[in-house]
């Protein structure tokens, strides 16, 4: 077993953030499998197969579920910490300004750097009529959860992030892939790595899942703001999550509602 684990730390690196390109990838001993990074061919990861998390059409999801949830919605700024995001923050800019153009939106990019910074972005996002809020997914933003949370609520903007433990958290909506059915799926390429396949003959592959969350107890508090499909019935996406206290990907427990 010993040696099977020490065969399996060489080859696989289970997740790698957006900081990390071909030097500081050999950390992860002999990496050759990987179950969560954005897009590793368009940032030279020194890896060989493996399942990437996001790709920058992403945003245009985002855009076009802000503007269905909230169709007044003019502007909508994309917050990202460039020391700590993927391309050095540039990853999802050129998709999100095109995407923006289709939406009739205003493309914000703000880069923070501290807490500070995330308080300053959105106090004057709020000061300004009909504006949304992208936070993109990477290890600074969902350090900060609670406070880009809290701070969407104070000054009533509303959020989409990237990864469904901020609506579990509180926050208004999410759009990403399912990161159970990534991991579960890598796995496959572990065993068959482990059973002597050559990486470089097995395939980097792109989620297929994806899962749009609401936290409904968020959009009604924001009833207001949103229309109603925010509220009503389901049309897409395949969880709901009510209330927020507890979710299956953060602590095991469920209080997901899955919708048909």
């Amino acid at each position: 077993m010993g040696r099977r684990a020490s065969r399996l730390s060489d080859k696989v690196c289970s997740s790698l953030d957006g900081r990390r390109t071909a030097t500081s990838a050999s950390t992860c001993a002999g990496a050759v499998a990987m179950s969560s990074a954005p897009a590793p061919m368009r940032q030279s990861l020194w890896v060989s197969t493996g399942f990437t998390q996001y790709e920058p059409s992403m945003v245009g999801k985002w855009l076009g579920a802000l503007k269905e949830i909230a169709p007044a919605v003019a502007r909508v700024a994309i917050i990202v910490n460039p020391e700590t995001a993927p391309l050095h923050g540039t990853f999802y800019l050129r998709e999100f300004e095109t995407a923006a153009g289709t939406f009739h939106i205003a493309p914000l990019t703000r880069f923070v750097h501290s807490a500070a910074d995330i308080e300053a972005v959105v106090a004057a996002l709020g000061q300004a009529p009909n504006s949304g809020l992208i936070v993109a997914p990477e290890t600074f933003t969902t350090a900060n959860r609670a406070l880009l949370i809290a701070l969407a609520e104070r000054h009533r903007i509303p959020a989409i992030y990237g990864i469904r433990q901020f609506p579990a958290s509180g926050g208004l909506m999410s759009y990403g892939p399912d990161t159970v059915d990534t991991v579960r799926r890598a796995a496959s390429y572990v065993d068959r790595i482990l059973r002597g396949e050559k990486p470089a003959e097995l395939p980097v592959q792109a989620p297929t899942k994806f899962e749009f969350v609401i936290n409904l107890k968020t959009a009604k508090a924001a009833r207001p703001l949103l229309s109603s499909h925010a509220t009503g019935p389901r049309r897409r996406g395949d969880r709901i999550i009510w209330p927020m206290s507890e979710f299956d990907a953060v602590d095991g427990s469920s209080t997901g509602t899955r919708v048909p």
